[in-house]
């Protein structure tokens, strides 16, 4: 199933994501043949399905790692749009969570866009159906529009999906709260991500604490390396005119 897929990808490449991809890559788009990459494909799915579970895959472990930092949470993020270009409505979902709960800066049009694209792909992807319906029913992203919400709500009512009776038994909002509670520590590990090796944040520092500014440019890589040695330089006869003015 795609789940053991997923769940197998995650599990075996996870220090090769960048060979795997680069391989598959390469490989001609039509369908899957046996040859020597047979160790990553044991389940005979084309090579754009099984490559945009590789992105999918290591654009999600890039945006949840409580160890990434700004460039690796971005690196993530276009992994997820290049899994949704290959038609995988998992990143689409994904995608739409991060900007309509995850992301420090909400962007709740792009994310009905990801959710609205999700549903197209896959219609029977409940979890995706649900914050569509939600999305409609709020009004976030596009023109609210309740009938549409509770149309795409009563079919899983009758598949008794327990989120979409609970809906209708309290309410989307009820329903948002409750995620919102239950995501709360996932969405302050991000936040974190996202200021750590930022730009600006580094600058900060260079200004007031060179040291640690230098630190943090070189641990996160920020900037190219010709701008990281001219930034260290200059950081350092700083850090000196500091020391002579105030010790």
């Amino acid at each position: 199933t795609s789940t053991e897929m997923t769940n197998e990808l995650e599990k075996e490449v996870n220090e090769n994501f960048g060979y795997v991809i680069g391989a598959l890559e390469s490989y001609p788009d039509e369908f899957y043949t046996p040859n020597a990459y047979d160790f990553y494909n044991p389940y005979h799915v084309s090579v754009k399905t099984l490559l945009s579970e590789v992105y999918f895959v290591y654009g999600r472990m890039l945006v949840r790692s409580k160890k990434s930092a700004k460039k690796d949470v971005l690196l993530g993020i276009e992994n997820l749009k290049k899994a949704a270009a290959l038609n995988n409505s998992k990143s689409m979902n994904l995608l739409g969570e991060l900007y309509a709960y995850y992301l420090p800066k909400k962007n709740q049009k792009e994310a009905f866009h990801w959710f609205d694209l999700g549903y197209q792909e896959d219609p029977n992807y409940e979890d995706n159906t649900i914050l569509l319906a939600l999305c409609y029913n709020e009004g976030r992203g596009v023109i609210r529009n309740i009938d549409q919400a509770n149309s795409l709500l009563k079919p899983l009512i009758a598949r008794e999906n327990q989120d979409a009776i609970m809906i209708s038994e309290n309410g989307f909002k009820k329903f948002d709260e409750m995620k919102n509670e239950k995501i709360k520590s996932a969405v302050k590990s991000l936040k974190k991500s996202m200021k750590r090796g930022d730009d600006t944040d580094c600058m900060f520092f260079m200004c007031l604490l060179p040291p640690i500014g230098i630190y943090k440019m070189w641990k996160y890589e920020l900037f190219d390396y010709e701008m990281r040695k001219g930034y260290t330089a200059i950081g350092v006869v700083y850090s000196l005119v500091l020391s002579i003015l105030f010790i």
